[in-house]
């Protein structure tokens, strides 16, 4: 009886023991300290360590610049990118979301608060939104449908990003609109009395979409001459090249929605806990305890390895804490 006990016991603590040995903590940081960790690289807007919380604080990082025809929107802070020895983990995080402080250059709404994405699996993931390029899985919920349109809960989804970024020196690729021609000082009366006429002709030419994007055409032009404008336009032929070619960009990269779903396991204006689970190509995913995704990514460009982090959308506020990252079958 006493050697059954005595195998017993070796059983238990060895399969005890071996369970704790399939995790180990990565990362840990509770931000007791009003230092932020060297760890953190914090990106776009200012943060500040406080009661416990790494916060956004509502103002451009100092030297960046920032802004939706800059280098960028959107505070994030991320740790350990492209870190080979992060592969099969698990991050558990609280997290809030806002809206947009005392530094909101583009007037944003107060029903775009809330939305942020997780990243993790984090291979790259540059400060520059102009700057190649961002590798990485993300999460991210959008309440937007919530607050701005009535509808009763946000959409959320998972995403790879696989090499993304915007091709021009500064600036979003979102195109122009027909009123940028009108304030060009160097435009003939011809042009700014009758923008309409000019934008038909420009996009009869392919040089742009009816909705304002500036197609890849441009991209080919050498100079002015190449354009074969109207001889209406003659004299505003170099104004107009340089325009278009001043705003022309191409998203470069993919950037491919994993999964998508509606539902309410978000707490509105309120701490969120997000716990995600990498081992292998298998993703799960838990929003305040509520399992939503178990997702396995077999594609080629699947992401085996990476850092994780945190990015606010447009220039929104908000904050984590309790983050640990635990190693899972070290």
């Amino acid at each position: 009886m006493r050697r059954r006990l005595v195998y017993f016991f070796i059983i238990f603590f060895s399969v005890t023991a071996l369970s704790f040995a399939e995790e180990k903590v990565l990362f840990f940081d509770d931000f007791s300290k009003s230092e932020i960790s060297r760890d953190w690289r914090c990106m776009r807007m200012e943060f500040k360590a406080e009661d416990g919380r790494l916060n956004v604080v509502s103002k451009p990082r100092q030297g960046f610049n920032y802004g939706h025809r800059g280098n960028g929107r959107s505070a994030a802070v991320f740790t350990h990118i492209g870190d080979t020895n992060w592969k099969d983990y698990r991050i558990e995080l609280d997290i809030f979301g806002g809206g947009a402080g005392e530094f909101n250059p583009h007037g944003i709404s107060d029903c775009m608060r809330g939305s942020f994405s997780i990243y993790f699996r984090t291979i790259n993931y540059p400060e520059n939104w102009n700057a190649p390029s961002r590798i990485s899985y993300a999460f991210g919920v959008n309440p937007i449908p919530q607050y701005c349109e009535g509808k009763p809960s946000p959409e959320w989804g998972l995403s790879r990003i696989n090499g993304w970024y915007a091709s021009n020196p500064v600036g979003w690729c979102g195109g122009i609109a027909k009123n940028y021609f009108i304030p060009e000082n160097r435009l003939s009366p011809t042009v700014t009395s009758n923008v309409d006429a000019l934008w038909e002709h420009l996009v009869a030419l392919g040089y742009l979409s009816e909705n304002g994007n500036i197609l890849d055409k441009v991209a080919y032009l050498k100079d002015s001459s190449e354009m074969h404008l109207d001889s209406r336009y003659s004299q505003d032929e170099s104004s107009i090249y340089f325009i278009l070619k001043k705003n022309y960009c191409k998203k470069s990269g993919d950037q491919k929605t994993l999964v998508k779903g509606k539902g309410n396991p978000w707490k509105a204006d309120a701490v969120n806990h997000i716990k995600i689970e990498v081992i292998g190509r298998n993703i799960k995913i838990w929003v305040n305890g509520q399992f939503v995704i178990d997702y396995v990514d077999t594609d080629r460009d699947a992401l085996l390895f990476g850092g994780f982090g945190v990015v606010w959308e447009w220039d929104n506020t908000g904050w984590i804490s309790n983050v640990v990252v635990t190693a899972l079958n070290p």
